[in-house]
């Protein structure tokens, strides 16, 4: 094991040692919170977080301020089973079990139930989600799949960011934070109350970082700077309904640089090839990107019982993201209706339909293309899920979301859940399920010249020479829209089990999962050209490991390790190398006096062949200040092992990735 790794956990383990004895009922206390924590992300309704049967892992509010993150990304370093890297200063690589990247295209990421999933390459543009810390409730995240619920794209993990009810932000609140790399970063929030019944909270936030710099000392440009306005409200109309609205009003620009194809020939070079093929010197380019997102959503809840009730929910979301190489405008609609009531004693029903229409419009460049540059996509689902109690111990779940969409037609994506409740320290889960993620925009319609290698080095260009120094082929990229779905069987198992009167909490998942109709751009036969295909396969298998260990009523430890192994065949294998089999996350809170605590968290990552990353820690410790009720300060040392450190690399869209710095980080917060 790395030597840092193991000095880091000799030093916290020795802390334990020394204040264990210290140990009082204030622990007992917490930690039956933490085991009875409400989670609607697997069934749909409130249940506790240890009867849940899946991987399931909550992130609260307290944890953000405990473990000194400034991002929702960086918070998800702490959940087992996920790899997060930096790829630069305004770029995050996110992945759960495996398939990580700048785009992971396996994992559906909502915000109160908003999907910030982009249909357009897969995945989630990180930088964007530049939340109000301060106005999150609770991140509960799956590992694994989520389908039956969410729908498509739920694959590998479902990512549920829930923010608190208007109700409980009444008041003022104030955040500032600086670095060499913050330079400001300020959220202002204020939250009143009208009438006896309504309440509503305007929030925002402004965040400026500057460059990273490459390892050689070179400006990254990767700088962020990003303004957003956020409006939540909550009228409680009677006893039984509650109307929730919510507004976000956002802009981001952020740097980069990209390879945009320089043509070096005016005539085509390579007559006899379809698609065509052209060559061009290599050339990279300052890449400004800016974005723009509004988006309005209105729930309606009604409680028609303590065990009947129903949610309607609707969005409308439109993004405008300008760039060199492709601009996009999308709008969104989405509605959603659940009902939820109990049948019997033992049965409890929910079921419930989904509308989506999405429509893009493209700015194509010379370099990139869709086609056609407009298209709209609708998809149309509904799910039934219906839990049985067999007897106190024994809980079974099942449920199907079926659903039909424009890209790839009928999808069904059921599941088995069962939860058994062995003590009332121990509990067994287990699961079977299935999903599917549908293609991209880019999978279905991109026509893309993506640099290829020196053109003199391709054996079937031989003949076609001379060739210019340096001059290299661009490659014709196409899409493919008669490819499927890709398809997900996923089976799952865990324990949750407490130990010495709940002061020791282990939770444990292991999984299978198995693969088909994987996608990928696969080189052609001739090396000349790259090809969407669908015909990949694979499996992969791994254990995650959870541990809290209250020490005593002053001192708090978790530890979270994860194994993970991946094969793939028939597809780009490269994809076994873009992960870290071993991943591990240690976090230490110590309150020294009543106002002063003392914050430690350390995250291991295993090398990462075929970015060319070696295996890492990155440690943050942080001092927190607790003034009086209101006010606060905290200092925090950043990634204090090392003064660069390579952590993702991912060059689909920039030419190169930059280190991520040491730094001291100040934050004052006030409320008022």
């Amino acid at each position: 094991m790395n030597t840092k790794l193991v000095l880091i956990i000799s030093i916290l383990v020795g802390c334990c040692s020394l204040h264990a004895e210290e140990s009082g009922d204030d622990l007992s206390l917490s930690l039956d919170k933490l085991f009875s924590l409400k989670v609607t992300s697997v069934s749909g309704t409130a249940m506790d977080m240890k009867k849940s049967p899946a991987a399931i892992y909550v992130i609260q509010n307290k944890d953000f301020k405990e473990q000194g993150h400034l991002t929702v990304a960086d918070a998800l370093k702490s959940v087992p089973g996920f790899h997060v890297g930096k790829v630069n200063g305004n770029t995050w690589s996110v992945g759960s079990r495996g398939f990580a990247g700048q785009f992971a295209n396996k994992l559906l990421v909502l915000i109160d139930g908003r999907s910030v999933y982009t249909p357009l390459f897969a995945g989630v543009y990180w930088e964007i989600q530049d939340m109000v810390l301060e106005d999150i409730d609770r991140i509960e995240v799956i590992r694994g799949p989520g389908a039956t619920l969410w729908g498509a794209n739920a694959v590998n993990g479902v990512i549920n960011i829930v923010t608190k009810s208007s109700r409980e932000t009444v008041g003022g609140y104030l955040r500032l934070g600086a670095s060499e790399i913050e330079q400001p970063n300020t959220s202002l929030r204020w939250g009143d109350q009208l009438g006896d019944d309504f309440f509503y909270r305007l929030s925002t936030k402004h965040t400026n970082k500057r460059d990273y710099d490459y390892s050689d000392g070179g400006d990254g440009n990767d700088n962020w700077d990003s303004m957003q306005f956020n409006l939540k409200t909550d009228w409680f109309v009677t006893a039984k309904d509650t109307i929730t609205t919510i507004m976000n009003i956002q802009e981001f620009n952020v740097g980069g640089f990209s390879n945009p194809l320089r043509s070096s020939r005016t005539s085509n070079p390579f007559p006899g090839f379809a698609p065509p093929l052209d060559l061009y010197f290599p050339t990279s380019i300052v890449n400004e990107t800016n974005w723009r997102n509004q988006n309005f959503q209105v729930e309606w809840n009604r409680a028609l019982s303590a065990t009947d009730g129903f949610t309607i929910k609707s969005y409308y979301d439109l993004t405008h993201s300008r760039e060199q190489t492709l601009d996009e405008r999308r709008d969104t609609f989405d509605i959603d209706f659940r009902h939820w009531f109990a049948v019997n004693e033992s049965n409890d029903f929910i079921w419930g339909v989904n509308l989506r229409s999405t429509n893009d419009e493209i700015e194509n460049s010379d370099s990139i293309r869709l086609f056609p540059d407009e298209r709209r996509i609708n998809s149309y689902s509904g799910f039934l899920q219906n839990t049985t109690r067999l007897d106190d111990k024994l809980t079974i779940m099942l449920g199907s979301k079926i659903g039909f969409n424009d890209q790839t037609g009928f999808e069904f994506q059921p599941s088995a859940r069962m939860t058994y409740e062995y003590s009332e320290d121990t509990t067994f889960w287990s699961s079977i399920s299935r999903a599917v993620r549908t293609p991209a925009r880019t999978d279905d319609d991109l026509s893309i010249l993506f640099p290829g290698g020196p053109a003199a080095s391709i054996p079937a260009l031989a003949g076609y020479g001379p060739f210019l120094p340096g001059e290299f082929i661009a490659l014709p990229v196409q899409g493919n829209r008669d490819t499927q779905s890709e398809e997900l069987m996923a089976y799952e198992l865990g324990l949750r089990q407490d130990y010495f009167d709940k002061k020791l909490s282990l939770d444990l998942a292991a999984f299978y999962f198995d693969y088909s109709n994987l996608g990928a751009f696969i080189m052609n036969s001739n090396g000349t050209a790259l090809e969407r295909q669908d015909n990949g396969y694979g499996e992969s298998y791994g254990v995650e490991a959870s541990v809290k260990w209250k020490a005593s009523k002053d001192l708090d430890f978790t530890f979270n390790y994860t194994w993970f192994k991946v094969n793939l065949h028939d597809t780009d294998e490269s994809e076994e190398r873009n992960n870290a089999e071993n991943l591990f996350f240690t976090q230490m809170n110590y309150n020294l006096t009543k106002n002063l605590s003392w914050h430690t968290t350390a995250y291991y990552s295993d090398n990462i062949p075929d970015r060319d990353i070696r295996n890492y820690i990155t440690v943050d410790t942080g001092l927190i200040w607790r003034v009086n009720d209101k006010m606060n300060f905290a200092l925090w040392g950043k990634n204090i092992l090392d003064p660069n450190q390579s952590q993702y690399s991912d060059t689909t869209f920039s030419s190169r990735s930059s280190d991520v710095p040491r730094t001291i980080y100040a934050e004052f917060s006030y409320n008022f």
